[in-house]
């Protein structure tokens, strides 16, 4: 489901294609100036911009400073739990804490 900041209308595309300036797949490198090309809530197609075709009647959007990312990467930490766990003040103890 796609939510334009420009309307309320709300818009359900069979397909649609994204143009970004950077990919971030999960399990390769970064990609510049790519695409991402969904069919029925299904990703078909990623990669380089220039090597996906979009289809014919589907949504196309463009955002050439934009980076995409995975949905489910989680960016938090608690460093308290890495190594950095010697360096940083504790006000108490990790289980006091916990409770």
């Amino acid at each position: 489901m796609l939510v334009s900041h420009l309307s309320p209308v709300i818009v359900e595309p069979k397909a649609f294609f994204l143009r970004v300036g950077w990919v971030v797949p999960i399990s390769a490198p970064p990609i510049r100036d790519s695409a991402l090309l969904v069919r029925d809530g299904l990703i078909i197609a990623i990669g380089k911009a220039k090597d996906i075709v979009p289809e014919r009647d589907c949504l196309r959007l463009e955002f050439p400073d934009g980076i995409l990312l995975p949905g489910f990467v989680n960016p938090h930490t608690h460093l308290e739990n890495t190594h950095f766990a010697d360096n940083l003040p504790r006000r108490q103890p990790f289980v006091q804490w916990l409770k």
